[in-house]
């Protein structure tokens, strides 16, 4: 038995090498990681570029001068100028994106593009202001914010295409 272990760990010898330095190199990657310095969450602007930006009254100045608000921005307010409105289309095929990651406050906003008219259900009993059907017509769209944490689960009444919102909580 003893010569058997002696052969084998001669004969495999380059492998548990390779394996030694594959161990070694990922625990420094680890080490390097943990010890670099993060530099806040890095979110990145979610939702649909060519959609709704939200800009401040220009003055009479020039058309690229901007009026400074006098009043305080609300969180939503803030979470709407950071992030933007996350678009959802309901296709033939269904919803897409299928499934959506939104910060907690932030407004989706469902748009009908197809022909007849959709009507958005919740499938997971989170928002009582749409415990009734959301009827969407034909190339119009609704908005709603979603309030609170977790999953929301959603689907379109007729066709049962489902969906899901993901929206999480912003680490400050």
């Amino acid at each position: 038995m003893k010569d058997f272990l002696k052969n084998f760990s001669e004969r495999n010898k380059p492998i548990f090498t390779i394996g030694l330095v594959t161990l070694v190199l990922f625990l420094v990657i680890i080490a390097f990681y943990e010890v670099k310095t993060h530099n806040g969450p890095g979110l990145t602007k979610i939702g649909n570029e060519s959609g709704f930006t939200v800009s401040q009254e220009t003055s009479g100045t020039g058309p690229d001068a901007v009026q400074q608000p006098t009043q305080n921005i609300s969180p939503e307010q803030n979470i709407d100028t950071t992030f933007g409105i996350v678009g959802v289309e309901f296709k033939d095929n269904g919803w897409v994106p299928k499934t959506t990651r939104v910060v907690q406050g932030q407004v989706v906003k469902w748009t009908n593009n197809t022909a007849a008219a959709i009507f958005l259900k919740q499938k997971t009993p989170t928002y009582t202001e749409l415990n009734a059907p959301v009827q969407i017509d034909p190339g119009q769209s609704f908005n709603f914010r979603m309030t609170k944490a977790g999953d929301w689960n959603y689907e379109e009444g007729v066709s049962g295409y489902f969906g899901t919102i993901e929206a999480f909580v912003l680490a400050h």
